[in-house]
């Protein structure tokens, strides 16, 4: 994997992070006029709908599980989803669809292996996994967090509103990995030098830069994965601040 060839802070979303070391985007997140540019991702049915969690809730219902069972429901399921999709890019892994391999005894499947399609269309298919994954553990741990208090339950209702209204837009936004990495695999064929012409010393090459390829296709998609977590992670976290103030107090 390149270094990356600018600083970026700590506090940056592994996403950006992990662009920014591939060379395929700048790490820098501003935070200028952040209130500004998030409302302009709403439009007025989403501010309607927002605008009737905060005009208040009835009186919560009893809580479905305890805060450290809340915790260990996300935890598992946060769990499952990563294993889920680093199975896929092991060719032992027994994951239904895997990433495209080489058969290095066949060097002539090595011009079929340079297109990047195939890549890309694997990839795709693990975001719709982990998107249905995702949203599927969001209302898990959204229906266990209801019934603690009003504010939790303000939050859940929002976060139930907030999720409805960025589906689209959180799938546009994360549609323009597949043209990073194709743009990244590009560039690693572009440097694909095989010196001589022994086709089997070719291959074995190839073979090389594909794992390459491979190694860096997967810690995108789990850096995605934890990117698209944030929001239930935000939830868990609120059950859990509410929980210990219940304690202190």
């Amino acid at each position: 994997m390149s270094q990356a060839t600018t600083h970026f802070a700590a506090a940056s979303p592994r996403l950006l992070r992990y662009l920014a070391e591939l060379g395929l985007a700048r790490p820098e997140v501003s935070r200028q006029h952040f209130t500004q540019r998030l409302g302009a991702l709403f439009d007025l049915q989403d501010s309607i709908a927002i605008a009737a969690v905060h005009g208040g809730l009835g009186k919560p219902g009893p809580a479905a599980l305890p805060a450290t069972d809340v915790t260990s429901l996300f935890l598992a399921g946060r769990g499952a989803i990563l294993r889920s999709a680093a199975r896929a890019f092991d060719p032992d892994g027994g994951a239904r669809i895997r990433f495209p391999g080489l058969d290095p005894a066949d060097p002539a499947a090595r011009a079929t292996s340079m297109e990047v399609e195939p890549y890309l269309g694997f990839y795709r298919a693990q975001q719709s996994d982990a998107e249905h994954r995702v949203r599927r553990l969001q209302l898990q741990v959204r229906e266990a967090s209801a019934g603690r208090s009003a504010q939790l339950d303000q939050l859940c209702a929002l976060d139930a509103v907030l999720a409805r209204s960025m589906s689209a837009r959180t799938r546009g936004f994360f549609s323009a990995i597949p043209r990073l990495l194709q743009t990244h695999f590009e560039t690693l064929r572009a440097s694909y030098r095989p010196q001589g012409t022994d086709e089997a010393e070719a291959a074995a090459l190839w073979q090389q830069t594909l794992q390459r390829y491979r190694l860096d296709m997967r810690g995108m998609l789990l850096a995605e994965i934890e990117t698209r977590l944030l929001p239930v992670t935000g939830l868990v976290e609120a059950v859990e601040a509410h929980q210990m103030k219940e304690t202190h107090d």
